[in-house]
């Protein structure tokens, strides 16, 4: 069996409804959006940088991370599959958030 199926067989089939859930941004961002999609009551650390998100899941700090793998006009974001390599981690949920800019 290959790691991404043990991974899938491994992942609770339903998340958890409370989860401690790192993400990129601040407070009102997509990042945000997403996490609130994919979990009933979210608690959410913010970080400056995608780094920051592996290693608090790493440390233990966080349960989940929630982070950007595509971008509609950039299309994938390669720095989250390097570091998704570095620290042998998996995608287990994918959730879609649309991005509706309007300036002013």
């Amino acid at each position: 069996q290959n790691k991404i199926s043990a991974a899938i067989d491994n992942t609770s089939k339903i998340f958890p409804p409370c989860a401690t859930v790192a993400c990129q941004g601040v407070e009102g961002a997509y990042s945000q959006h997403a996490c609130e999609k994919l979990f009933h009551i979210p608690r959410i650390v913010y970080f400056n940088n995608f780094a920051s998100i592996f290693s608090s899941i790493d440390k233990g700090m966080c349960d989940y991370g929630v982070l950007p793998i595509e971008n509609s006009t950039a299309g994938s974001v390669k720095q989250i599959y390097d570091l998704m390599m570095y620290y042998n981690f998996y995608i287990v949920r994918s959730v879609r958030v649309k991005v509706d800019h309007n300036l002013l």
